[in-house]
Protein backbone atom coordinates (compact mmCIF):
# COMPACT_ATOMS: atom_id res chain seq x y z
CA UNK A 1 0.00 0.00 0.00
CA UNK A 2 2.99 2.25 -0.17
CA UNK A 3 3.28 5.71 -2.31
CA UNK A 4 4.20 4.55 -5.75
CA UNK A 5 4.83 7.63 -7.28
CA UNK A 6 8.46 8.02 -6.36
CA UNK A 7 9.06 5.12 -8.69
CA UNK A 8 7.37 6.41 -11.83
CA UNK A 9 9.36 7.79 -14.70
CA UNK A 10 8.59 11.01 -16.54
CA UNK A 11 7.09 12.63 -13.67
CA UNK A 12 4.07 10.26 -13.63
CA UNK A 13 1.78 9.51 -10.78
CA UNK A 14 -0.97 7.51 -9.51
CA UNK A 15 -0.83 3.82 -7.66
CA UNK A 16 -0.20 2.54 -11.68
CA UNK A 17 1.99 5.68 -13.15
CA UNK A 18 -0.70 6.08 -15.58
CA UNK A 19 -1.20 10.15 -14.51
CA UNK A 20 0.94 12.54 -16.98
CA UNK A 21 2.54 15.19 -15.32
CA UNK A 22 0.88 18.67 -15.37
CA UNK A 23 0.13 20.44 -18.45
CA UNK A 24 0.43 16.84 -20.46
CA UNK A 25 -1.81 14.52 -22.00
CA UNK A 26 -1.85 10.64 -22.21
CA UNK A 27 -1.64 8.94 -25.90
CA UNK A 28 -1.33 4.83 -25.52
CA UNK A 29 1.57 4.64 -23.32
CA UNK A 30 3.39 8.44 -23.71
CA UNK A 31 2.84 11.96 -22.19
CA UNK A 32 2.94 14.10 -24.62
CA UNK A 33 2.66 18.03 -23.86
CA UNK A 34 -0.16 20.17 -24.37
CA UNK A 35 -0.36 23.05 -26.55
CA UNK A 36 -0.22 26.40 -25.10
CA UNK A 37 -2.82 29.46 -26.27
CA UNK A 38 -5.38 28.40 -28.87
CA UNK A 39 -5.36 24.41 -28.20
CA UNK A 40 -8.40 24.00 -30.32
CA UNK A 41 -7.68 25.38 -33.32
CA UNK A 42 -4.18 23.94 -33.17
CA UNK A 43 -5.84 20.59 -33.79
CA UNK A 44 -6.92 20.21 -36.86
CA UNK A 45 -7.38 16.18 -36.62
CA UNK A 46 -9.69 16.82 -34.61
CA UNK A 47 -11.63 19.87 -36.30
CA UNK A 48 -11.56 17.98 -39.40
CA UNK A 49 -12.82 14.74 -37.63
CA UNK A 50 -15.90 16.75 -36.54
CA UNK A 51 -16.58 18.54 -39.92
CA UNK A 52 -16.59 14.91 -41.61
CA UNK A 53 -19.41 13.09 -38.59
CA UNK A 54 -21.19 16.02 -39.34
CA UNK A 55 -21.01 15.86 -43.35
CA UNK A 56 -21.89 12.36 -42.11
CA UNK A 57 -24.53 12.71 -40.84
CA UNK A 58 -26.12 15.73 -43.08
CA UNK A 59 -25.21 12.97 -46.13
CA UNK A 60 -27.06 10.34 -44.23
CA UNK A 61 -30.25 12.13 -43.99
CA UNK A 62 -30.18 13.41 -47.79
CA UNK A 63 -29.95 9.98 -48.75
CA UNK A 64 -33.34 9.14 -46.81
CA UNK A 65 -35.99 7.69 -48.88
CA UNK A 66 -33.32 6.21 -51.35
CA UNK A 67 -33.11 2.10 -51.82
CA UNK A 68 -30.73 0.72 -49.85
CA UNK A 69 -27.92 -1.03 -52.08
CA UNK A 70 -26.30 -4.78 -51.24
CA UNK A 71 -22.97 -2.65 -50.91
CA UNK A 72 -24.21 -0.99 -47.90
CA UNK A 73 -25.89 -4.12 -46.43
CA UNK A 74 -22.58 -5.78 -46.76
CA UNK A 75 -20.74 -3.15 -44.84
CA UNK A 76 -22.95 -2.74 -42.15
CA UNK A 77 -22.63 -6.60 -41.63
CA UNK A 78 -18.76 -6.33 -41.68
CA UNK A 79 -19.01 -3.39 -39.07
CA UNK A 80 -21.73 -5.16 -36.70
CA UNK A 81 -19.02 -8.47 -37.06
CA UNK A 82 -16.29 -6.45 -35.74
CA UNK A 83 -18.24 -5.02 -33.27
CA UNK A 84 -18.72 -8.22 -31.88
CA UNK A 85 -15.22 -9.44 -32.02
CA UNK A 86 -14.49 -6.13 -30.24
CA UNK A 87 -16.42 -6.74 -27.89
CA UNK A 88 -15.25 -10.58 -27.22
CA UNK A 89 -11.85 -8.96 -27.06
CA UNK A 90 -12.19 -6.69 -24.49
CA UNK A 91 -13.59 -9.66 -22.22
CA UNK A 92 -10.74 -10.22 -19.24
CA UNK A 93 -10.08 -13.70 -21.18
CA UNK A 94 -6.48 -15.41 -21.29
CA UNK A 95 -6.47 -15.12 -25.37
CA UNK A 96 -3.88 -17.29 -27.32
CA UNK A 97 -1.37 -15.16 -28.62
CA UNK A 98 -2.58 -15.24 -32.30
CA UNK A 99 -5.79 -14.65 -31.35
CA UNK A 100 -4.38 -11.32 -29.54
CA UNK A 101 -2.81 -10.20 -32.61
CA UNK A 102 -5.40 -10.57 -34.61
CA UNK A 103 -7.60 -8.53 -32.26
CA UNK A 104 -4.64 -5.79 -32.53
CA UNK A 105 -4.76 -5.64 -36.16
CA UNK A 106 -8.61 -6.12 -37.15
CA UNK A 107 -9.68 -4.21 -34.35
CA UNK A 108 -7.33 -1.03 -33.86
CA UNK A 109 -10.44 1.85 -35.20
CA UNK A 110 -13.42 0.28 -33.29
CA UNK A 111 -12.56 1.48 -29.67
CA UNK A 112 -13.55 4.84 -28.72
CA UNK A 113 -10.54 5.43 -26.81
CA UNK A 114 -7.92 4.60 -29.96
CA UNK A 115 -10.00 6.65 -32.40
CA UNK A 116 -9.87 9.64 -29.63
CA UNK A 117 -6.06 9.41 -29.91
CA UNK A 118 -6.78 9.17 -33.12
CA UNK A 119 -7.94 12.53 -34.15
CA UNK A 120 -5.77 13.98 -30.93
CA UNK A 121 -8.96 14.63 -28.51
CA UNK A 122 -6.71 15.70 -25.91
CA UNK A 123 -8.94 15.67 -22.89
CA UNK A 124 -6.41 15.92 -20.10
CA UNK A 125 -5.63 19.59 -21.68
CA UNK A 126 -8.61 20.28 -22.16
CA UNK A 127 -10.55 18.91 -18.79
CA UNK A 128 -7.81 17.62 -16.63
CA UNK A 129 -7.22 14.23 -16.15
CA UNK A 130 -10.32 13.52 -13.75
CA UNK A 131 -11.93 9.78 -13.86
CA UNK A 132 -15.19 10.66 -13.28
CA UNK A 133 -15.38 13.31 -16.14
CA UNK A 134 -14.00 10.87 -18.40
CA UNK A 135 -17.07 8.52 -17.69
CA UNK A 136 -19.04 11.94 -18.21
CA UNK A 137 -17.27 11.94 -21.61
CA UNK A 138 -18.02 8.29 -22.45
CA UNK A 139 -22.03 8.00 -21.49
CA UNK A 140 -22.67 11.38 -23.29
CA UNK A 141 -20.53 10.19 -26.85
CA UNK A 142 -23.57 8.72 -28.08
CA UNK A 143 -25.99 11.96 -27.89
CA UNK A 144 -23.57 13.36 -30.82
CA UNK A 145 -25.91 12.48 -33.27
CA UNK A 146 -28.91 14.38 -31.91
CA UNK A 147 -26.53 17.73 -31.41
CA UNK A 148 -25.63 17.49 -35.71
CA UNK A 149 -29.48 17.21 -35.71
CA UNK A 150 -29.83 19.98 -33.55
CA UNK A 151 -27.27 22.25 -35.38
CA UNK A 152 -28.91 21.08 -38.87
CA UNK A 153 -31.98 21.79 -37.51
CA UNK A 154 -30.81 25.60 -36.98
CA UNK A 155 -29.47 26.04 -40.52
CA UNK A 156 -32.40 24.33 -42.02
CA UNK A 157 -34.82 27.19 -40.43
CA UNK A 158 -32.22 29.80 -41.46
CA UNK A 159 -32.77 28.67 -45.39
CA UNK A 160 -36.81 28.25 -44.53
CA UNK A 161 -36.68 24.78 -44.29
CA UNK A 162 -37.65 22.21 -41.92
CA UNK A 163 -36.16 18.81 -41.57
CA UNK A 164 -38.04 15.67 -41.95
CA UNK A 165 -38.34 13.83 -38.49
CA UNK A 166 -39.43 10.54 -39.56
CA UNK A 167 -35.92 10.48 -41.65
CA UNK A 168 -34.30 12.08 -38.35
CA UNK A 169 -35.67 9.57 -36.00
CA UNK A 170 -34.66 6.70 -38.99
CA UNK A 171 -30.38 8.02 -39.40
CA UNK A 172 -30.20 8.55 -35.20
CA UNK A 173 -31.91 4.66 -34.93
CA UNK A 174 -29.36 3.37 -38.17
CA UNK A 175 -26.15 5.00 -36.27
CA UNK A 176 -27.60 3.13 -32.51
CA UNK A 177 -28.13 -0.09 -34.36
CA UNK A 178 -24.30 -0.28 -36.25
CA UNK A 179 -22.82 0.93 -32.68
CA UNK A 180 -24.99 -1.21 -30.38
CA UNK A 181 -22.23 -3.45 -29.46
CA UNK A 182 -20.27 -0.99 -28.77
CA UNK A 183 -23.03 1.12 -26.87
CA UNK A 184 -23.60 -2.01 -24.43
CA UNK A 185 -19.86 -1.74 -23.14
CA UNK A 186 -19.72 1.62 -21.98
CA UNK A 187 -20.67 -0.23 -18.40
CA UNK A 188 -18.78 -3.44 -19.54
CA UNK A 189 -15.82 -1.64 -18.97
CA UNK A 190 -16.28 -0.24 -15.34
CA UNK A 191 -15.79 -4.34 -14.90
CA UNK A 192 -12.89 -5.32 -16.76
CA UNK A 193 -10.33 -5.81 -14.00
CA UNK A 194 -6.51 -7.15 -13.06
CA UNK A 195 -5.42 -8.46 -10.62
CA UNK A 196 -2.01 -6.86 -8.80
CA UNK A 197 0.74 -8.22 -6.94
CA UNK A 198 -1.09 -7.24 -3.55
CA UNK A 199 -4.13 -8.95 -4.36
CA UNK A 200 -6.31 -5.50 -5.48
CA UNK A 201 -7.81 -5.30 -8.66
CA UNK A 202 -7.90 -2.19 -10.92
CA UNK A 203 -10.03 -1.72 -14.52
CA UNK A 204 -8.31 -2.70 -17.49
CA UNK A 205 -9.32 0.65 -19.45
CA UNK A 206 -8.94 3.11 -16.20
CA UNK A 207 -5.78 2.05 -14.97
CA UNK A 208 -5.98 4.28 -12.13
CA UNK A 209 -9.20 3.57 -10.67
CA UNK A 210 -9.54 0.61 -8.09
CA UNK A 211 -12.44 -1.92 -8.37
CA UNK A 212 -15.09 -1.42 -5.41
CA UNK A 213 -13.48 2.04 -4.46
CA UNK A 214 -15.44 5.60 -3.80
CA UNK A 215 -15.07 6.72 -7.16
CA UNK A 216 -15.82 3.43 -8.85
CA UNK A 217 -18.78 2.74 -7.30
CA UNK A 218 -19.57 7.00 -8.49
CA UNK A 219 -18.97 6.15 -12.09
CA UNK A 220 -20.96 2.94 -11.84
CA UNK A 221 -24.87 4.46 -11.66
CA UNK A 222 -23.79 6.94 -14.72
CA UNK A 223 -22.74 3.91 -16.34
CA UNK A 224 -25.65 1.77 -15.92
CA UNK A 225 -27.63 4.81 -16.74
CA UNK A 226 -26.30 4.98 -20.22
CA UNK A 227 -26.97 1.48 -21.05
CA UNK A 228 -30.85 1.75 -20.08
CA UNK A 229 -31.28 4.91 -22.14
CA UNK A 230 -29.51 4.22 -24.84
CA UNK A 231 -28.78 0.27 -25.20
CA UNK A 232 -32.57 -0.81 -23.29
CA UNK A 233 -34.30 2.81 -24.73
CA UNK A 234 -33.16 1.70 -28.53
CA UNK A 235 -34.41 -2.61 -27.40
CA UNK A 236 -38.03 -0.75 -26.78
CA UNK A 237 -38.31 1.56 -29.67
CA UNK A 238 -37.27 -1.31 -31.70
CA UNK A 239 -40.01 -3.86 -30.49
CA UNK A 240 -42.47 -0.73 -30.50
CA UNK A 241 -41.82 -0.31 -34.83
CA UNK A 242 -42.17 -4.35 -34.41
CA UNK A 243 -45.19 -4.88 -32.73
CA UNK A 244 -47.21 -2.05 -34.96
CA UNK A 245 -46.00 -2.62 -38.43
CA UNK A 246 -48.68 -5.30 -39.51
CA UNK A 247 -51.17 -2.47 -38.47
CA UNK A 248 -49.14 0.66 -40.18
CA UNK A 249 -46.67 -0.74 -42.63
CA UNK A 250 -49.47 -0.60 -45.40
CA UNK A 251 -50.90 2.60 -44.06
CA UNK A 252 -48.53 4.74 -42.92
CA UNK A 253 -46.06 6.37 -44.83
CA UNK A 254 -44.19 8.34 -42.10
CA UNK A 255 -43.91 4.97 -40.58
CA UNK A 256 -42.05 3.42 -43.63
CA UNK A 257 -39.48 6.35 -43.37
CA UNK A 258 -38.91 6.24 -39.73
CA UNK A 259 -38.43 2.59 -39.48
CA UNK A 260 -36.48 2.01 -42.56
CA UNK A 261 -33.71 0.69 -40.84
CA UNK A 262 -35.74 -2.69 -39.82
CA UNK A 263 -37.26 -3.19 -43.26
CA UNK A 264 -34.49 -2.20 -45.41
CA UNK A 265 -32.25 -4.77 -45.56
CA UNK A 266 -35.20 -7.33 -46.07
CA UNK A 267 -36.74 -5.11 -49.04
CA UNK A 268 -37.38 -6.79 -52.47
Amino acid sequence: DADLTSICNGGRSGPRCHLCPEAHWRKGTACKPCQTGTGWLRNWKLILAVVLQFWGIFKSYKQQGQVTTGAKIMFLAIVSFLQVLFALSKLPLKWPVALKDLFDILLIPFGYETLLELIEFKHDCFFGSDFILRVVRDVCLPLLPFANFAVLGVLFILVGKRLHMPFVLNVVACIYMGLFVNLSLLAGTLFFGEEMPNGKYFLKYHPGVEVDTGEWQQALPMSFAAVGIYCCGFLAYTMYGVCRAPKLVADSETFCEQYDFLVADVRP
